[in-house]
């Protein structure tokens, strides 16, 4: 054999080389697929989680604006009533109550108390009444009217 010419060991020998190289070129490549598939699988999965939380997230702001609501429903704000250091806001409530010939007991209150900072008595702080019901805030408001 010339030595300008390539035998034919020497073809086959490329040849196989070639075919060893092109199969692992497809192995690296099937695998690669394979991760980004799996990848995508992964993606995929966040994103559901993703919008199953974003739904859980609405329906709880929901639920916190329906008790926003429904917890400031019993309130009263009562403006004008004079203040002193000592006093007990329910005690004010029992006897604003008697002025408008209603029975205010302690335990129609949920909480009850001045809004603000105490201003060496320029102006008396409102007050801010939370009654256990909402009948009772009705009733109160009623008899306000007639008063």
């Amino acid at each position: 054999v010339n030595s300008g010419t390539v035998d034919l060991s020497e073809i086959k020998e490329i040849i196989l080389q070639l075919r060893d190289s092109f199969q692992n070129f497809k192995d690296d490549t099937d695998n690669n697929f394979d991760n980004l598939n799996s990848k995508f699988s992964a993606i995929d999965s966040i994103i559901t989680e993703n919008k199953i939380l974003k739904t859980q997230i609405i329906l709880l702001e929901n639920k916190i604006e329906s008790i926003e609501r429904r917890q400031i429903a019993n309130d009263i704000i009562i403006d004008g009533v004079p203040e002193n250091k000592s006093e007990n806001c329910s005690l004010l409530i029992q006897k604003i109550g008697k002025e408008l010939n209603l029975n205010i007991n302690t335990t129609m209150i949920n909480d009850c108390h001045r809004i603000g900072f105490y201003r060496n008595n320029v102006r008396p702080r409102r007050i801010i009444v939370s009654f256990m019901n909402h009948q009772d805030k009705i009733n109160i408001l009623k008899a306000r009217q007639v008063a």
